[in-house]
C-alpha cells in the first residue's frame, strides 16, 4: 500500500552488505598489522571478521556523518524498492468514539521497464466495497493519473487533480498518499536527529520544490524520521497547506523480507484533526513476483477483472524468492 519512502508499508535493507571499498580497506588493514618495516610484526593480526566489522562500521559512520537529506531519502528508496510487490492488507478504521470498521485489500505494484511505477488496490471486504479498485499510473517522474472502479456502476472514473487530497474509503489516507513520489519534486533537508521507539533517527524535512507541486499537494511539508541503522522511515509527520499538523504515520513490527530488505507489518495513521485512526496490518507480502503489465491498464480494471490472488492469502507471512 503505502510506500516506504514516503507512504509506505515501507521496506528497507539493513547495511550488512560489504562494499568494494570495504574489502580493499580490509586488506590494507590486515597488511598493516602483519608487517612492520619489512619485518613481521609481533602483534598478531585481528580476526578477519572483526576487521570487517570495524571497517564497515567506520565506512557506515563516515557515510552517515556526511549524508544530506536527499542522500538519505535516495538511499532509502534504493534499498527498499522491489521490482514488483503483491500483498494482502487488513485495514481497521477507528473513529473518535472507538467504533471500528474493517477493510480487506489486495495490493499490487510494479516498476515497468521504463522505470515508471504502477499500482492497483482491490477491496475484497466488506461486501459493499468488494471489487472496488484504485489504479495509479505514473506517466512521468512525479506525475501520473488515478482511476477508481465502482462495481455498482461498472464504470471506471478518472480522479480529478483536486480530488487527490480527499480521503478515500473512510480511511486516513488520501489519494495523493497512494501515488509514487518523485524525490526530485521535493526539497529534502536534514534538520537533525531524533529517537523513535528507542531507535536513533535522522530527521528529514520534505517540502514541494515547485509552485505546481505546492498547488497540487495537500501538504506544505512532511517530516520523516528515518532509522539510521537500516535507513527506514519509522515516523512521518504531515502538515497542511497552512503549516498546521494534520496526522502522523508510524511503522511497527518490522520484519526482514530477504537479505537487507525490511517491511513494517503494522502501520498506524493517527489523524489528530479528525480524531480518527487507521491501522494497517500486512497479512502477506511477496516481492519480485510475476505480475503481467496488463493488470495495470484501464482496460483490465474497467472490465471488472481481478489479478491473481495473493499466494498464501489467509496464511500470514512474508514471501521472497
Amino acid at each position: 500500500m503505502i510506500r516506504a519512502g514516503f507512504m509506505s508499508v515501507e521496506c528497507c535493507r539493513a547495511g550488512d552488505h560489504l562494499p568494494g571499498s570495504c574489502r580493499l580497506q580490509r586488506l590494507a588493514f590486515l597488511n598493516r598489522f602483519r608487517f612492520s618495516g619489512g619485518h613481521r610484526s609481533a602483534r598478531p593480526p585481528p580476526p578477519p571478521l572483526l576487521a570487517i566489522v570495524v571497517l564497515c562500521l567506520t565506512f557506515h559512520s563516515a557515510w552517515a556523518a556526511e549524508s544530506t537529506g536527499r542522500q538519505i531519502m535516495e538511499r532509502q528508496k534504493e534499498l527498499h524498492e522491489a521490482a514488483s510487490e503483491r500483498s494482502s492488507l487488513v485495514m481497521v478504521l477507528v473513529d473518535r468514539k472507538g467504533g471500528k470498521k474493517t477493510r480487506v485489500v489486495r495490493s499490487f505494484k510494479k516498476t515497468l521497464g521504463s522505470g515508471l511505477a504502477r499500482s492497483l488496490m482491490v477491496f475484497t471486504e466488506p461486501a459493499d466495497l468488494d471489487g472496488t479498485s484504485i489504479l495509479s499510473v505514473e506517466t512521468e517522474p512525479g506525475k501520473g493519473s488515478q482511476w477508481i472502479y465502482l462495481p455498482a456502476s461498472k464504470k471506471l472514473h478518472r480522479l480529478a487533480s483536486r480530488a487527490k487530497t480527499d480521503y478515500f474509503m473512510g480511511t486516513d489516507l488520501t489519494y495523493e498518499d497512494m501515488e509514487t513520489d518523485d524525490l526530485e519534486s521535493f526539497e529534502l533537508k536534514l534538520t537533525g536527529s531524533s529517537q523513535v521507539d528507542g531507535q536513533d533517527c535522522w530527521v528529514v524535512e520534505a517540502v514541494p520544490a515547485t509552485d505546481a507541486k505546492r498547488k497540487k499537494s495537500g501538504y506544505s511539508k512532511r517530516i520523516f524520521h528515518v532509522r539510521k541503522d537500516i535507513t527506514f522511515t519509522l515516523k512521518v509527520e504531515f502538515f497542511d497547506r497552512r503549516g498546521r499538523p494534520v496526522k502522523t504515520q508510524t511503522s511497527h513490527a518490522l520484519e526482514k523480507v530477504r537479505g537487507n530488505m525490511w517491511v513494517a507489518r503494522k502501520v498506524l495513521v493517527d489523524n489528530s484533526r479528525s480524531k480518527h485512526k487507521t491501522l494497517l496490518g500486512l497479512a502477506t507480502f511477496e516481492v519480485d513476483v510475476d505480475l503481467p503489465d496488463e493488470i495495470f491498464t484501464e482496460r483490465f480494471v474497467a472490465a471488472g477483472r481481478r489479478p491473481q490472488a495473493v499466494v498464501g492469502a489467509g496464511a500470514p507471512g512474508i514471501h521472497a524468492p
